[in-house]
């Protein structure tokens, strides 16, 4: 409901705060040309799933103590990008052995975005997603 009535923004900003507290994990959350603008409830579902999944990810694999979420709308897509400071791991072998990744990249696929992951052992993970805009993208 908080999504349908009030947009991505302030949706993932309350999901945040609850993660943080339920997980003690900080997360530093960046947004840019996304505040008080509504986009199709498609995008902004698949925004709000995508992050919440990255972040529950974040919680159950990466031991990490930080993560940090960056939304930025530029023309017509919206960009997203998730940042851990966590354990890492082989992305390749992930997406064979956990359907939370192949679920966030098939979500984006639906709407022709782009989805990409890099990471390695030691070296934290990053997610890069991109969600066009436009109606008939």
């Amino acid at each position: 409901p908080m999504l349908d009535d009030l947009g991505i923004v302030p949706a993932l900003l309350w999901h945040v705060n609850r993660f943080q507290e339920q997980t003690q994990i900080e997360v530093d959350f960046k947004h840019n040309g996304a505040e008080g603008r509504r986009f199709g409830a498609q995008v902004e579902t698949t925004a709000y799933r995508v992050v919440q999944e990255a972040l529950t990810n974040v919680a159950r694999h990466a031991r990490a103590m930080r993560a940090r979420l960056e939304v930025r709308v530029r023309g017509d897509e919206m960009e997203i990008h998730i940042e851990d400071d966590g354990a890492g791991f082989d992305p390749q072998a992930a997406f064979v052995q956990n359907r939370g990744l192949g679920g966030m990249r098939e979500r984006v696929g639906l709407l022709n975005g782009t989805f990409r992951v890099e990471s390695q052992t030691g070296k934290g993970a990053r997610i890069f997603i991109a969600l066009p805009l436009k109606e008939n993208a």
